[in-house]
């Protein structure tokens, strides 16, 4: 089971803090309401701080949080069965969708409107439904007047109706705004940073408020895991505070209590997973605050501390060994996104240190995985296969961040009659029946490495991965590219002298020839394998590679003998007639 991505909202220093407007009215009936808005969420203006803006209509979930009540599962089996993890998967987006630190009411009053009373109880109305749906939240409200006419009142006038709506509305003077009429774009861009600073140093309260909240939180008998997730919550609420340096201690923090965690088998892959996503936003957090070498020892750190782990035997141990490469190329391909892109802002990078290293990381840990799911997959064609019962979502969302999908699923429980043993050999054997190579990723990591290796002049390095997109091309039974990419190696070899190497790509060369049909190109590369720079040829194997080419050159139709006996080349091996009419 391949690891799922990291949503990039909770990445790329993409964390804002959640802001509701209530009261803007975007049904094309309001021209003034949505010009507001846009100017708002105009992703093309300078902003001087950074939020999220969302509609919030009186019909949303959010106000009837209060008013529905959570009924407990009546289902003995679910409640049986259910399997605790460390980090809820919808905590976060509860704070990026559902939770806001701050709602603003936005209503439509002049200071000298005839209707000044009915409106100003209108607030007061409009207030108190926040107030009763906000409920215990530490989320803040502001009110904003919004002024469709130039106003004739003094300003001595507009200043004590402000004090009186504002102790009419029970907020401070702080929570209360006006949005003049203006017609200069220039002016209505300065209001909307003015409206924006203040918002944001409002919703900085409620974050503030979270954040004591959390952390006043004890954690019974020490408990590691729920120290954790203490820890990763605090992180969170410190990065949507924009407290960055916070942020990075409380995730180095969360990150080395994960580090020393000891799990059973049945949760280490939930345990690497939380440790990828802390390291990874460490390594973040480094880069943006200007710390590249503490973001590189991060993750040399994270490689000492998980890389050489024992998975252990769940699902089993050929697909446990597999989801472990599989993670770390992840892993390795994360932060060569990372790192490409903090060289993008300036950092530098070497030939000895480059995006390029990871990247070509990345791509052998999923070669790996890709050659131990052929032998897993001819395993089990040599065994008699077995009838799946259940149809599993890989991607489908989990309770826990890092569960897999048939943990605390209640519809499979029920299916299997709450026997969880029963429900993870299904998963077992669902697994191993549907689990496929995933050559072209490999192939595109291999390729993007080599772009990175050529812009810092890693020549050799560059080299190898092409003999490594050559051998997944084989793999992958597309013969004829991986000897278009084996003639470049081979050339590049032989300036280089590296006649070591040489000897066996010529080796690869003449069995993709085979394999694709290519008498030319086979008799060439078994030419070039008898010249006397090419020693270490197997003394059994150069008599028949001689009487090839002899039977060859003199004209008599012969298979060619194939050079490497793998199942990569004998599953394409042709038969006699066809290679009979290519050698006449």
């Amino acid at each position: 089971m391949e690891p799922k991505e990291i949503d990039s909202r909770l990445i790329n220093n993409c964390l804002r803090g959640l802001i509701f407007f209530n009261g803007l009215e975007l049904n094309g009936k309001c021209a003034h309401h949505e010009a507001i808005f846009n100017a708002f969420t105009d992703l093309k203006r300078e902003r001087s701080v950074q939020c999220q803006y969302k509609i919030l209509n009186y019909g949303d979930d959010f106000f009837k949080r209060n008013n529905s009540k959570k009924t407990p599962p009546n289902d003995s089996i679910s409640i049986k069965n259910k399997t605790r993890g460390i980090i809820k998967y919808n905590w976060q987006y509860k704070y990026l969708d559902e939770r806001p630190a701050l709602i603003v009411l936005f209503i439509d009053l002049d200071w000298d409107s005839d209707m000044w009373l009915q409106q100003k109880n209108e607030c007061e109305s409009r207030l108190n439904v926040l107030r009763q749906s906000i409920g215990q939240l530490e989320t803040k409200l502001a009110l904003v007047l919004i002024q469709k006419a130039k106003t004739t009142v003094d300003d001595s006038i507009a200043t004590e109706k402000a004090i009186e709506i504002c102790q009419f509305c029970k907020i401070s003077t702080r929570q209360f705004y006006v949005f003049p009429l203006l017609t200069d774009k220039k002016a209505t861009a300065e209001c909307i940073v003015r409206l924006e600073i203040a918002f944001y140093q409002i919703a900085q309260e409620a974050y503030q408020a979270y954040f004591k909240k959390i952390r006043a939180r004890s954690v019974p008998n020490n408990d590691q895991q729920v120290l954790l997730r203490q820890q990763f919550k605090l992180a969170f609420i410190s990065e949507l505070r924009e407290d960055r340096h916070s942020s990075l201690r409380y995730y180095k923090q969360a990150y080395q209590i994960a580090a020393d965690l000891e799990m059973l088998e049945l949760f280490i892959y939930e345990l690497i997973n939380i440790a990828g996503f802390l390291n990874y936003k460490i390594c973040e957090l480094n880069f943006i605050l200007n710390s590249p070498l503490e973001a590189l020892n991060q993750f040399r750190k994270h490689s000492s501390n998980f890389f050489n782990r024992q998975m252990g035997n769940y699902p089993s141990k050929e697909l446990a060994i597999i989801e472990f490469e599989l993670w770390k190329s992840q892993q390795n391909r994360l932060f060569a996104d990372l790192f490409n892109f903090a060289v993008s802002n300036g950092v530098a990078a070497y030939a000895s240190q480059n995006p390029g290293r990871f990247l070509e990381e990345a791509a052998s840990h999923l070669k790996k995985a890709n050659s131990l799911i052929r032998q897993l997959k001819t395993k089990n064609a040599q065994q008699q296969r077995q009838s799946c019962s259940i149809n599993l979502d890989l991607n489908a969302p989990t309770i826990y961040f890092g569960h897999r999908p048939w943990l605390n699923n209640e519809t499979i429980l029920a299916e299997m009659k709450g026997n969880l043993q029963l429900v993870e050999h299904a998963a077992k054997i669902f697994l191993e029946q549907n689990i496929q190579e995933n050559y072209p990723q490999s192939i595109q990591l291999f390729s993007a490495a080599i772009g990175q290796f050529k812009r810092y002049h890693c020549k050799r390095f560059a080299t190898l991965s092409y003999l490594n997109i050559a051998e997944e091309y084989i793999c992958f039974k597309q013969f004829g590219n991986s000897l278009q990419i084996l003639q470049h190696v081979s050339t590049e070899l032989r300036t280089s002298s590296f006649y070591l190497l040489l000897r066996n790509v010529l080796v690869l060369v003449a069995n993709c020839a085979y394999c694709s049909l290519n008498i030319n190109e086979w008799i060439l590369a078994i030419v070039q394998l008898l010249h006397s720079e090419m020693t270490n040829l197997n003394a059994q194997t150069e008599p028949n590679l001689l009487e090839d080419a002899q039977n060859y050159f003199s004209g008599h139709s012969s298979i060619p003998f194939p050079i490497l006996p793998n199942s990569p080349f004998y599953e394409e091996e042709p038969n006699r007639t066809q290679v009979d009419v290519l050698s006449v």
